[in-house]
C-alpha cells in the first residue's frame, strides 16, 4: 500500500494485518465535546477495523492472527459498494487549496474498496486534523469558519503570518496541519 505525499491514508480490510514499521494507525472515537479523537493502535489492525494511517511511503501489511476487536471505533470500512448520499458520508481527502481532512462524499460517488469513511448526520462541511500540545491527534468538527477568521495564525517559529501556509501552523494555540 502507498501512503501518498499528504502523509495520511485510510485502510479497511476484512482480515487482521500487522502494522508495518514506521506507520502509525489510528481508530476514531467521538469524545464528550463532539470531536473525533484518533486513538493510536499498535502492532495489529484487527479484522474489519477501519483506521487512519500516518507516514508517507510504500508499505506491506501482512495478514496475521486475529486480535480482539477495538470497541467504540466510529470509522467504518468500505467494500466498494458504499455510495455517498451527498449529506452524511465523509472520506479522507486533500482537495486543492484545502487542508487534509474528512470531506463530504458527493451523491452517487462510491467510497473505494478497502478505505475508511465516517458516516454522520451532522451538517458539517468537513473535518480538519488538529495536533494538541501533548501531541494527541484528533479531528476538529465542524469546520464552519476559516482558521484566519477564528484567530491569529503563526508559523512554528512563532512568527505571525497572514494566512495558512503548507505544513504546520499555530492557530489559537493549537498546531494545525495544512
Amino acid at each position: 500500500m502507498t501512503i501518498g505525499s499528504t502523509g495520511y491514508s485510510t485502510l479497511w480490510v476484512p482480515f487482521p494485518v500487522t502494522i508495518p514499521y514506521g506507520v502509525e494507525a489510528y481508530t476514531g472515537t467521538i469524545n464528550y465535546t463532539g470531536w473525533l479523537h484518533l486513538n493510536a493502535i499498535e502492532d495489529v489492525i484487527p479484522a474489519n477495523t477501519a483506521v487512519v494511517l500516518k507516514n508517507a511511503g510504500d508499505y506491506t501489511f501482512n495478514i496475521t492472527d486475529d486480535v480482539d476487536a477495538i470497541s467504540g471505533n466510529v470509522l467504518q470500512g468500505s467494500n466498494g459498494n458504499v455510495t455517498g448520499d451527498g449529506s452524511s458520508y465523509y472520506v479522507l481527502a486533500k482537495p486543492a487549496d484545502k487542508e487534509i481532512g474528512f470531506y463530504l462524499v458527493g451523491d452517487g460517488v462510491r467510497v473505494p474498496a478497502n478505505k475508511a469513511y465516517l458516516n454522520t448526520d451532522a451538517e458539517v462541511r468537513g473535518f480538519t486534523f488538529v495536533f494538541d500540545d501533548d501531541d494527541a491527534t484528533g479531528i476538529n468538527s465542524p469546520l464552519l469558519t476559516s482558521p484566519e477568521e477564528e484567530g491569529q495564525v503563526y508559523n512554528l517559529a512563532g512568527q505571525r503570518i497572514s494566512k495558512l501556509q503548507k505544513g504546520i501552523n499555530i492557530i489559537n494555540g493549537k498546531k494545525v496541519l495544512k
